[in-house]
């Protein structure tokens, strides 16, 4: 088993041998977190036999469950754990939490090292050697037994753990792209912020210019993101980032990338945001949320606003991201998904932990919607009573997007590493720096863009 766990992830890897010297200094690391998987997971008990000599209980079935996380996580996670070895006496399960700078390149070491999680969190999506490896684990054949139930999880967010048809994975929670704003800052400008958010990005741009005279600068933090804003940015054109063609190619015209880019460009320099320098070293490190100032406009997913808010001085509310009809709605997605291994020995112990995590309602209060607002319609609503402001407006704005619910398909199995990999590099990556350092013209780097990738005119 563990051999064929090698050798399905190695078949997809020979272009990546560049990255082996890290991978290596990762290993030490994964394998000591490998020990640590035996952490929090109970004692085995041996079975005992009746007069008759008949075992009445066998050892449990021990599976692995890993994600990532801070403290927090990890304590409601392995609590949440807990209660179901507690009400699943027949299963054991080994938690693991790794740090998420480097989880999918630890996930990749457990598959080569034999030790693949038998469920883990992750992003459908979002490590294709595990999926072009057929290392997870399509969850259709475990809903139809029973054994998950997804009836009270809506259409749109199930999409986004499909690809090809298939379920990949079920979200733990839900939120959608928003905004967070500062409303004491908007009346001080003698400004009211639009109820259901801004028309256009005009509209915003205005207001801000309208803060920043009042003396407030930069007024806007977290805003200009590829996989965020220029997604977003791109669905209000119509498109998309990929084509989901089944290689890397872009989805998006000409028009599109140059405007974005020079709207960032201009908010830049009318100091509407900080430089692009600035945020870009601040984004390279482990506490950048720690030490950036606090925006009176900021772009975030909404499960995050639990968070911001304990750590403001401020009240915060949150908006729908600026120009919500010209997409048709706003996108529910998963705060994360909940995935099974293709080759785990256990699968019917990890399906009933994935249900587990999904609709037990002690579980979601231990949960606390720190992944996002439980996916299950149901949980989310009878746990409403114990939420408090912060928990209750996010309940409100996730309403709010189901009314107006738009599904993208941006979920593809394609390897776009090479186009666009985040901070980590690809084209796109080089690209932005030269534009925003002033090395290249938008509609310059879009031509090199095309060439390589493909393209709309």
């Amino acid at each position: 088993m563990k051999n064929r766990q090698r050798h399905q992830l190695k078949s997809r890897k020979g272009s990546e041998k560049e990255h082996m010297g890290k991978r290596k200094g990762i290993c030490l690391l994964s394998l000591c977190l490998l020990m640590l998987f035996a952490g929090g997971c109970g004692t085995i008990k041996n079975g005992n036999e009746s007069n008759d000599g008949i075992r009445e209980q066998e050892e449990p079935i021990v599976i692995r469950f890993a994600w990532w996380g801070e403290q927090a996580r990890n304590d409601k996670t392995r609590e949440a754990v807990a209660l179901f070895m507690e009400k699943n006496p027949d299963i054991l399960v080994q938690t693991v939490s790794l740090p998420f700078e480097t989880y999918y390149e630890n996930m990749d070491i457990f598959v080569e090292t034999g030790y693949m999680p038998d469920v883990w969190q992750g992003y459908v999506g979002a490590n294709n050697n595990l999926l072009h490896a057929g290392l997870i684990e399509p969850l259709e054949v475990y809903v139809d037994r029973g054994l998950i139930s997804i009836e009270d999880i809506s259409k749109s967010l199930l999409e986004t753990g499909m690809i090809d048809g298939k379920l990949y994975g079920i979200s733990l929670g839900c939120n959608v792209k928003c905004m967070m704003v500062i409303p004491e800052c908007f009346r001080k400008a003698n400004l009211e912020i639009p109820e259901e958010g801004y028309k256009s990005w005009e509209a915003l741009e205005a207001d801000l210019i309208k803060i920043k005279e009042n003396g407030i600068a930069p007024v806007a933090g977290h805003v200009f993101d590829r996989d965020f804003t220029f997604e977003y940015f791109c669905l209000q054109r119509g498109e998309t980032k990929f084509t989901g063609s089944g290689k890397a190619e872009i989805g998006f015209s000409k028009n599109t990338y140059v405007d974005y880019y020079r709207m960032w460009l201009r908010w830049e320099e009318e100091g509407l945001i900080p430089p692009y320098i600035a945020t870009y070293m601040l984004r390279k490190q482990p506490d950048a949320e720690e030490t950036q100032p606090e925006y009176v406009v900021s772009f975030l997913y909404s499960n995050q606003f639990e968070q911001r808010s304990e750590k403001s001085k401020y009240r915060l509310e949150l908006l729908p991201l600026p120009g919500m009809e010209d997409v048709g709605g706003m996108e529910i997605r998963p705060g994360m998904h909940i995935c099974m291994s293709s080759i785990s020995e256990h699968k019917e112990a990890a399906a009933r932990l994935i249900d587990f995590l999904i609709n037990d309602m002690e579980a979601n209060q231990i949960l606390n919607a720190e992944r996002g607002m439980p996916a299950s319609v149901k949980v989310r609503n009878a746990l409403l009573p114990g939420f408090n402001e912060t928990q209750l407006e996010m309940a409100r704005l996730i309403e709010f997007a189901e009314q107006h619910s738009i599904s993208t398909g941006q979920i593809t199995g394609d390897d776009n590493r090479a186009l666009d990999a985040g901070v980590q590099g690809g084209l796109m990556e080089e690209l932005e720096q030269q534009i925003m350092l002033r090395q290249i013209e938008p509609q310059d780097a879009y031509i090199i863009l095309s060439e390589r990738f493909g393209g709309k005119g």
